[in-house]
């Protein structure tokens, strides 16, 4: 009766939260379904303070299904502490006395890496005096100084070129050869999310419900966006988010928007797309790669133009798609979510063979179908090793025409040129091997994929080093990607 009571009391709505994890742990192999899962609930809300315990429990208990659950709960709660230690963000203190607004303006910029703008026709005089004093996060102080200088930013989907970008209005495409338009190179439109301008202009506005206080910003932008639309008859509003990181996290971009709680100015719930994708305004259905804004065409060898655009997609706007069955909801009390997306972590252990001679031809795989095995690996009598090594990828396009972003991450990570540079070989205590000799490499490729094969000498130490050996692991690094979880939750928001 007593666990009938508490099972009941849990299913109601009672906070486990105060409960050490450890306690929270335990009840994961509570009988009661609603104890059980009251607790899994309260353990992804502690996040990574519950990651020790939950740990423990999955390498040491003896009971079966403790250890189960306690594994299936480890992979999101490793997602939330990492979320935790990415979003955690510095805080900056800024004393702005009477200085111009353009000095203070290039010194947040300066400090915070946030590519802050100003519009100079929009902006009346950029010498006029600014005062702001205190400590704020770095999202917080960009709303800290529009207020106290007069400004507002510009939240617009399409982006002005960046400098020195030419904006021909027309390119001929009577040849038989690629055309790009919008497409990555010096003269470049393209944006990241980490690079994107953010627009300052004269004016006042409303606050935008939101969140500041993490290195990653998400507001709702106002129900009159351009990029906004209601679709009549299908019962769903498009509204959009400005999910903006600071430069220096690696943001690859919004993935998708989890909506957990959203309710109408009743009360009653509003239902969303729980996958989305943000389509660029400048698609074109018949170019044969899109991204960002721009493309690439295969001429076929037709006489015209094709027009170049003179402003640039804002990789920063994440849809948000409601369902209102058609009914005229112009406020959504409570909206409650998450923003799940991908940080790069550069010059990170992507591939690692443990013992190179036993991996003889095993293939092991990376990201971006990165394929890399140990083809040969043979000892001489003077102690020189000889180890042949074979690497495919996909070709940079073949990749883009999925889907990726084509920036200069991807860039560098699929050209198979790097993979020499990127492979390290460590002798048996733990020691990086001298840089071997290459005595030969052939590269290869087609429309698709492209390999490498290469063989690498290592000469035996002459004198012999102490401690030092033959090479027995190797090590590739590369980008890896972390997801991360941004939780959003806003009051009163204005819908299209």
């Amino acid at each position: 009766m007593r666990r009938f009571l508490a099972a009941m009391t849990l299913a109601g709505g009672a906070q486990l939260t105060a409960a050490e994890p450890d306690e929270l742990v335990r009840r994961l192999a509570d009988p009661s379904f609603a104890v059980r899962d009251a607790a899994a609930k309260d353990l992804l809300k502690l996040g990574g303070a519950a990651l020790p315990a939950v740990r423990y429990a999955r390498d040491t208990s003896e009971q079966p299904a403790l250890r189960e659950r306690a594994e299936a709960i480890l992979p999101r709660l490793e997602r939330l502490a990492e979320s935790e230690r990415v979003l955690a963000a510095t805080r900056i203190r800024l004393d702005y006395r009477e200085i111009p607004l353009s000095q203070a303006v290039a010194d947040l910029k300066s400090r915070t890496g946030i590519p802050l703008q100003l519009i100079p026709e929009q902006v009346a005089n950029p010498a006029r005096p600014v005062t702001l004093a205190g400590e704020f996060a770095p999202w917080e102080a960009v709303e800290k100084l529009c207020a106290a200088a007069g400004l507002k930013e510009d939240h617009r989907a399409e982006l002005p070129l960046p400098k020195g970008v030419a904006e021909n209005p027309n390119v001929n495409i009577y040849s038989s050869r690629p055309v790009y338009f919008g497409s990555p190179g010096p003269q470049s439109a393209f944006y990241s999310p980490s690079t994107a301008p953010v627009l300052l202009v004269d004016g006042q506005s409303a606050p935008l419900a939101g969140v500041r206080d993490k290195t990653i910003r998400v507001l709702m932008l106002p129900a009159g966006h351009s990029a906004n639309r209601v679709v009549r008859g299908a019962g769903t509003v498009v509204a959009h988010l400005d999910v903006a990181p600071l430069p220096k996290l690696n943001w690859a971009g919004a993935s998708r928007v989890r909506v957990t709680r959203a309710e109408d100015e009743d009360g009653r719930p509003i239902f969303a797309d729980q996958r989305t994708a943000a389509i660029a305004p400048n698609f074109s259905p018949y170019s044969a790669l899109q991204w960002r804004g721009g493309g690439l065409m295969i001429e076929d060898g037709t006489s015209g133009t094709l027009p170049i655009h003179s402003a640039a997609h804002n990789p920063r706007l994440t849809p948000l798609t409601l369902r209102t069955e058609d009914r005229a909801i112009k406020t959504l009390r409570r909206l409650e979510g998450i923003v799940v997306g991908d940080v790069r972590r550069t010059n990170e252990s992507i591939i690692e063979i443990n013992d190179i001679k036993a991996a003889v031809g095993q293939v092991h795989e990376g990201p971006y179908q990165l394929k890399l095995a140990i083809t040969g690996y043979t000892v001489a009598a003077s102690g020189a090793v000889t180890v042949k090594v074979r690497a495919e990828l996909p070709q940079l396009w073949a990749i883009a025409g999925a889907g990726a972003n084509f920036d200069p991450v991807l860039v560098q990570e699929l050209n198979i040129g790097t993979i020499q540079n990127r492979l390290a070989f460590h002798d048996a205590a733990g020691k990086r091997c001298k840089a071997p000799q290459q005595r030969r490499a052939t590269y290869s490729g087609n429309n698709w994929s492209q390999s490498y094969e290469t063989e690498l000498y290592f000469p035996p130490s002459d004198p012999p080093i102490a401690g030092a050996g033959p090479p027995v692991k190797a090590v590739l690094t590369g980008t890896r990607l972390a997801t991360i979880e941004i939780p959003f939750a806003m009051e009163n928001v204005r819908l299209p």
